[in-house]
């Protein structure tokens, strides 16, 4: 057993770790892959968008609908607007604080996004009686507890595999040297449904980020952010997988497991997540 606890809630100088991460949680249940590798901009915009979704069991009105809350968590002190000075100024700090940590420490910070959620949900609206209702099409399926706990384990000792993906960031595509093909976004979605889901999702980051923009935001911000918007409509690799349906998903020859252990002893190391 090795213990986890620290002396302190403040973490020490990274002179004296391996590196940072710094992990941003959120709750996606359609196209989102369970894991992002962020450029420092990127990290950024994280924190800007703050974004998770309603659920469908606890808000069946909203379900599906994107929250969206600088800071990601409103329960973090400095969070709502009305502390600690504006959400635009906020985002400038950590911008700051950001930068300032990669210039000085080449190499030792990192920024990674994880889709804590699923994917494969299908959410229909429709009108009635002059009422939007919702109708549950596809549950989600839902992230493994086994896997996300790997990919978080690979991710610190960097035996996870990533490429660039539909969202702009580099997906992953491998866990501890295992592939993961049934969790590829366009085995649960046509190409058309991938688009309008990239769509509604950048028009709500576009709105978001216009509405702090009036606040404030560095130019530099709001240049990350338009090159974000401009997501490509397709991956460069072919489909593996032809897309499923609400009524027909193709078969799978076996759930993900997680990789046997190695035997060989590991050194602890130093990593931080924040």
């Amino acid at each position: 057993m090795i213990a986890i606890s620290a002396p302190s809630v403040n973490l020490p100088p990274l002179s004296e770790t391996d590196g940072i991460i710094f992990a941003f949680i959120t709750r996606r249940n359609t196209i989102m892959p369970f894991a992002q590798r962020l450029t420092p901009e990127q990290g950024v915009l994280a924190y800007l968008w703050g974004e998770s979704t309603h659920s469908y069991a606890s808000n069946p009105e909203k379900a599906g609908e994107s929250v969206r809350i600088v800071g990601t968590d409103p329960f973090i002190i400095g969070s709502r607007a009305f502390i600690i000075g504006s959400r635009g100024q906020k985002v400038n700090r950590f911008y700051d604080i950001v930068m300032k940590l990669v210039e000085n420490y080449p190499g030792k910070v990192r920024f990674m996004m994880y889709n804590t959620g699923g994917m494969g949900e299908i959410i229909e609206t429709t009108e009635r009686d002059g009422k939007k209702v919702k109708k549950l099409v596809r549950k989600v399926e839902r992230v493994p507890l086994n896997l996300m706990a790997a990919i978080q384990r690979g991710d610190l000792r960097g035996t996870n595999t990533y490429e660039k993906g539909i969202f702009g960031t580099e997906s992953i595509t491998a866990v501890e040297g295992r592939p993961l093909p049934e969790y590829d976004v366009r085995r649960f979605y046509s190409q058309e449904q991938i688009d309008n889901y990239l769509k509604e999702l950048i028009e709500g980051r576009r709105k978001l980020t216009e509405e702090i923009a009036a606040e404030g935001l560095k130019p530099e911000i709001l240049r990350a952010a338009e090159k974000a918007f401009r997501i490509e409509r397709a991956l460069e690799k072919p489909a593996v997988f032809v897309s499923g349906t609400a009524e027909q998903k193709p078969a799978l020859s076996a759930p993900w497991q997680p990789a046997v252990p190695s035997s060989r002893p590991r050194r602890p190391g130093s990593w931080r997540w924040r």
